[in-house]
């Protein structure tokens, strides 16, 4: 995919068909495209500025900026952009890195089912902590240390092999009384 598009696709803007061609109005979004009779408001990829301008740039940090220090977002993705700033290839190359992984993450939070049932065993996702969990029976080794359920234990394992096939990233964790975690990453 075009890094130009990504990033336009990322501020909001949507494609419009334009004699056979996808172009994007940038109108809007970014703040030195002004409403003159003869400025253009309408782009192909190729013709976006983000890597030559930081007119263009800057407000897509800001977009990252908000991201970032949202609920859901981490500040360590916003702080390694930063330190790039003064470089703006460098930026320009750690905003298309974010991005990627932005869209990777946001589509893997929407597509989760609400229930997965693995030998018999359901595990219901907790979107709060983005995992799938499961309760079985509380067992102890040799020691006296609290194991999950070896059923339970193989079906985790078992959905986390299932979503890794749908390029989800998943660990198995336990916790006490008897619950296995899915967690996605």
């Amino acid at each position: 995919m075009n890094s130009n598009k990504l990033i336009a696709e990322f501020l909001g803007a949507k494609p419009i068909s334009i004699g056979g061609l996808f172009e994007y109005e940038m109108y809007g979004i970014i703040e030195c495209i002004k409403d003159e009779p003869n400025e253009k408001h309408f782009f192909i990829p190729n013709e976006m500025e983000f890597k030559e301008d930081w007119r263009w740039l800057m407000p897509v940090v800001e977009r990252i900026l908000d991201i970032s220090f949202q609920d859901e977002g981490d500040a360590e993705d916003f702080y390694s952009i930063r330190d790039c700033i003064p470089y703006r290839h460098q930026t320009y190359n750690a905003v298309v890195e974010f991005i990627k992984e932005y869209n990777k993450n946001k589509v893997n939070k929407t597509k989760m089912n609400k229930k997965e049932t693995m030998d018999g065993y359901t595990f219901e996702y907790d979107s709060e902590h983005n995992s799938y969990e499961c309760r079985g029976d509380v067992c102890y080794d040799e020691e006296h240390d609290e194991i999950p359920e070896s059923g339970l234990w193989k079906a985790a394992h078992k959905l986390a092999t299932r979503l890794k096939n749908q390029g989800i990233d998943a660990d198995v964790e336990h916790s006490e009384k008897g619950w296995v975690e899915v967690y996605i990453n």
